[in-house]
């Protein structure tokens, strides 16, 4: 598995089910996670973050939410990235990136990037199959009628559409 993971995109809710599949597999409760919110955090925030062992043994998670990739501060940043603790494992969570920047192209070479694509607002097929296809993971069944109905009262919004699912299959 990968040291360090960069995901990004509008899509907010697959991004969360993400970071919750990335501690599930690092080893759920039992993980210890130190998470940084900040657009730019502190150099000697991050260095400490990464450099430092678990409290408790095993791994260590290392989330960084609302990283502002675009910001010229995150080009010194990156130096701390090469050196991280073994048994970390680093999730940053970009609000605004640029893929030309060489911060982008420097994640690129050596994290695992993941973007996270809302539908757009033409796509009405797959965000109706999308939704079919959450009922029927959790063991229900829906009728394409009815799941049409829900993305027209919805919309695109994943997070609405799945918090709508989640009261359906309750």
């Amino acid at each position: 598995m990968a040291k360090i993971h960069l995901l990004f995109g509008e899509a907010e809710l697959l991004i969360k089910e993400r970071l919750t599949q990335l501690k599930r597999d690092l080893g759920g409760e039992a993980l210890n996670v130190e998470q940084i919110d900040s657009p730019r955090p502190e150099l000697e925030t991050l260095t400490s973050a990464l450099q430092s062992q678990s409290l408790f043994g095993g791994d260590k998670l290392v989330v960084i939410k609302y990283a502002d990739l675009r910001l010229k501060d995150w080009e010194q940043l990156l130096t701390a990235f090469e050196q991280i603790a073994p048994g970390t494992t680093v999730v940053i969570q970009a609000s605004n990136l640029d893929r030309r920047s060489r911060v982008f192209r420097w994640f690129s070479e050596h994290a695992e990037v993941s973007e996270f694509k809302a539908f757009s607002e033409w796509e009405l097929e797959p965000v109706i199959a999308w939704i079919t296809n959450r009922v029927v993971a959790n063991g229900k069944k829906i009728e394409n009628s009815a799941a049409r109905r829900l993305q027209e009262i919805c919309g695109n919004d994943l997070l609405k559409l799945q918090s709508e699912i989640d009261k359906l299959i309750t």
